[in-house]
């Protein structure tokens, strides 16, 4: 099975980390394990996802439906104005 892994440090607290997401829906009205939801990003490509763990502002990932793959992110505050990402696929 092949794997990425990339560490970034960002210029933006954790909380502001994913403002690039255009357009997001969920599928219920709260953020659990296995909720569904479809995202829409700059391009307009619209993308269909499981979540399989989370923990606010600390973890986050997602299964893609179908299931082809999943991807990791976890992030961790710097400072109040710099976070870091570490992104697993």
């Amino acid at each position: 099975m092949k794997t990425n892994k990339l560490t970034i440090r960002i210029n933006k607290p954790v909380s502001e980390v994913f403002d690039f997401i255009v357009e997001e829906t969920i599928d219920g009205k709260e953020i659990k394990l296995g909720t569904r939801y479809t995202n829409k990003d700059n391009d307009g490509k619209v993308n269909l996802y499981e979540l399989t763990q989370f923990e606010n502002d600390k973890v986050f990932e997602l299964r893609s439906v179908p299931p082809y793959y999943t991807v990791k992110y976890t992030y961790t505050p710097i400072s109040d104005t710099e976070s870091e990402l570490e992104y697993f696929e």
